[in-house]
């Protein structure tokens, strides 16, 4: 099946290759087009990079890029670098992987910044917004001078990329779960009345305030009432000072644990729970606990952005609002459902990188 004219450079940042980062959404996320060059028998060098200008422009120069028919980066969306490619590739089709509508997700950190418990500092504020303008004229200047957009998902190419790139300069291949990881998920496990509140082991932001929003749930309730009906709650990853205290986590007998890989709390574990709308791209965790057969109780608003793949498996719930909560965690004991998502989304991106890169 392989198209033996392509030759493809792939550009990466260097944290790909680190296996502290093994669990990152974008290792997992580029570790899925490492997959399918492999499966399609198509040749490919990796580049790898520290994710500045200076350093991507250093690499690129020292390999012959007129040797490429096609050059994909990855998580890099510089002018220079673009511009850079353009005028010593002319015959190379230029792709950009976009792991995210940065325009969208940075105004989504400074609404972060600005909720509570609001302890940022004014600088800390400011320099959230003037992102906003940063990475979305980063955006913009890369539809300008490459040859095509993959978005990670139909919600940022249909709410988000459509407006900066023509539909045909375009396309959708979405986040899979590479089989790397498909090997490690945990399945057929007893399932506990244990509700994951995903976290990070680096938590920014956007993690704080999923984490935040849910313990402002469970204080306009009371702790036994989760607790008569056997369910207990943890927090993954790390905390930080503007997450509730060690006092709070115990009040709420709110666990907190740090594990080697994600897969450790969503195989027992009969629910992950995402508190907070903030953010875009792929929450890549949710296909993750999925994987585990795991429900995901997610807001409304995230429920909305997802590929339509995941939806027999989330539940919609109102993080203000201590009942519907309640009756998002009843529905987690009905059937999970039998398909595989991730399959489906595989077979997707897979077809659409086909169609990119002529492979019939």
């Amino acid at each position: 099946m392989a198209n033996n004219s392509v030759r493809l450079l792939h550009v990466v940042p260097k944290s790909f290759l680190s296996e502290q980062h093994r669990y990152l959404g974008s290792t997992k996320d580029i570790a899925g087009r490492v997959q399918y060059f492999q499966d399609r028998d198509l040749r490919s060098d990796l580049l790898a990079h520290d994710k500045t200008a200076e350093t991507i422009l250093s690499v690129l120069g020292s390999v012959n890029l007129s040797a490429y028919t096609h050059v994909l980066v990855e998580k890099a969306n510089y002018k220079t670098v673009f511009r850079y490619l353009r005028r010593e590739a002319p015959g190379a089709k230029i792709i950009f992987r976009a792991h995210n509508a940065e325009t969208l997700h940075r105004v989504d950190y400074v609404r972060a910044c600005l909720a509570p418990p609001r302890t940022r500092s004014v600088a800390e504020v400011v320099q959230n917004i003037s992102n906003v303008l940063r990475y979305g004229g980063r955006d913009l200047s890369v539809v300008w001078h490459t040859d095509h957009v993959l978005s990670i998902s139909q919600w940022d190419t249909e709410h988000y990329w459509r407006y900066l790139a023509p539909k045909t300069r375009t396309t959708t291949a979405p986040f899979f779960l590479p089989r790397r990881y498909v090997r490690e998920t945990q399945t057929g496990l007893r399932k506990k009345q244990l509700g994951v509140v995903i976290g990070s082991s680096q938590p920014g932001p956007l993690i704080e305030d999923g984490v935040n929003r849910f313990f402002g749930l469970l204080r306009r309730t009371e702790a036994e009432l989760y607790e008569n009906a056997g369910w207990r709650f943890v927090v993954s990853g790390a905390r930080t000072k503007r997450m509730p205290n060690a006092a709070d986590f115990k009040a709420l007998r709110i666990q907190r644990r740090n594990v080697e890989t994600p897969y450790e709390l969503f195989g027992p574990a009969r629910a992950t729970l995402i508190a907070s709308d903030f953010g875009y791209g792929f929450k890549t965790k949710i296909l993750e606990a999925i994987a585990c057969e795991a429900f995901v109780i997610c807001t409304a608003g995230l429920y909305r952005r997802l590929p339509q793949e995941l939806l027999p498996y989330c539940i919609r719930f109102d993080p203000r609002s201590p009942e519907t909560f309640l009756d998002a965690l009843n529905q987690t004991e009905n059937d999970f459902p039998p398909d595989n998502p991730n399959d489906l989304l595989q077979a997707s991106a897979y077809r659409e990188m086909d169609r990119l890169f002529g492979v019939s």
